[in-house]
């Protein structure tokens, strides 16, 4: 086969991740107002804007986000909008990017794992706006870019290390304040930086890693101490507080093993056999729909073309332990908060926060490839 050039190949995979957005972005707008923003605008309807903040008092800074949004009702709904097109392939892209920082060998597949981590296949809930683009996302991406700037602080010192790590708290401790979304990410960066710790090839990058873990797990712990503080659990949704799981009873924790290994088969096959199963090529939308599938499955093979790229670890394997055990561990580690939380909601994983913990786990993605 003919070589790809670069800068083709990269403009194949942007236009798959575009051709992913894009519609979903257009089709949430033409589709609003579904599910929680569908009571949610009944709410503003019926009681204003006003009613922001005696509403989400378990989310006292994310209300006053929304609150600061909300100069007007539509005001607020066309920064819902402008948050559902830019937050998702942001979030698309940092998962690119953190796939070839801590998977080099594995590069040329980076805007695979941005692609599924937007895509409609395990998380189903890219139709909604406020409620996921200014909750769940407004926590989980700013989380996800302080994870990468430590990493960049991790790997180089100096000026700009020093930067990353001054810029990245902050976003971490903000991230974690909106929301309880962030914790999952929180678990799989500590996660990954005592991997790269263990592997570091220098005393001064393996120090610095050991920072990471310590700085990011303080902003973390005092951010996520105020968010509890702050928040008035007894009021709405108590099932996120961190000692819910306890109020349920023994029967419940008997049986979240089993809903944590249901969890991971979601995560990693069950939601792909999923979406598979829904294909249809009966109708004229479900050939419509295979077929722009398939156009984006051709940029993505055709962005993945790199014959000059050796697809081999340090230690020479395609695959090694390095490859494997770092993500599955985060992987479980990151399921277990959203497990909890959505205990009362009879689901294994409330989608997007179990999906967006751990994006660069996508294990499968090796026995696809290879």
């Amino acid at each position: 086969m003919f070589p790809a050039p670069p800068c083709l190949r990269a403009i194949a995979s942007g236009l798959a991740l575009a051709l992913i957005c894009v519609p979903l972005t257009i089709g949430a707008i033409w589709a609003f107002s579904i599910w929680d923003d569908a009571w949610f605008w009944l709410l503003l309807d019926a009681k204003g804007t006003g009613a922001i903040t005696t509403t989400w008092v378990d989310r006292p800074v994310m209300a006053t986000v929304w609150s600061l949004l909300a100069m007007t009702e539509p005001a607020f709904w066309r920064a819902s909008f402008v948050a559902q097109a830019l937050l998702w392939p942001t979030l698309g892209i940092i998962s690119a990017i953190l796939w070839t920082i801590l998977f080099p060998h594995l590069r040329p597949y980076a805007m695979v794992v941005g692609c599924i981590t937007v895509a409609p296949i395990i998380t189903k809930v890219q139709m909604v706006t406020a409620t996921i683009a200014l909750t769940h996302l407004l926590s989980v991406v700013p989380s996800y870019g302080a994870f990468l700037l430590l990493l960049h602080f991790v790997m180089a010192d100096g000026r700009f290390g020093r930067a990353a790590l001054g810029l990245s708290l902050p976003m971490l401790g903000f991230g974690i304040l909106v929301a309880e979304y962030a914790l999952p990410v929180v678990i799989v960066m500590v996660i990954f930086f005592w991997s790269y710790a263990r592997c570091a090839p220098d005393p001064a990058t393996r120090a610095r890693a050991y920072r990471a873990i310590l700085f990011s797990t303080l902003v973390a712990g005092a951010a996520y101490a105020i968010f509890f503080v702050m928040a008035d659990f007894s009021v709405r949704r108590g099932e996120v507080s961190p000692f819910y799981i306890f109020t349920l009873g023994k029967a419940h924790l008997v049986r979240f093993p089993f809903k944590l290994v249901q969890g991971i088969w979601q995560s990693i096959v069950g939601g792909f056999v999923n979406g598979l199963a829904e294909v249809t090529l009966a109708s004229k939308p479900g050939v419509m729909a295979a077929t722009y599938g398939a156009l984006v499955a051709g940029l993505l093979f055709y962005g993945c073309r790199n014959p000059q790229h050796k697809a081999e670890s340090p230690s020479g394997n395609v695959i090694s332990k390095q490859d494997v055990f770092p993500p599955a561990i985060a992987l479980v580690a990151g399921l277990l908060p959203p497990l909890q939380w959505a205990a009362s909601l009879g689901i294994p994983s409330m989608g997007c926060p179990c999906d967006l913990s751990s994006p660069c786990s996508r294990l499968r993605l090796h026995s696809q490839l290879y």
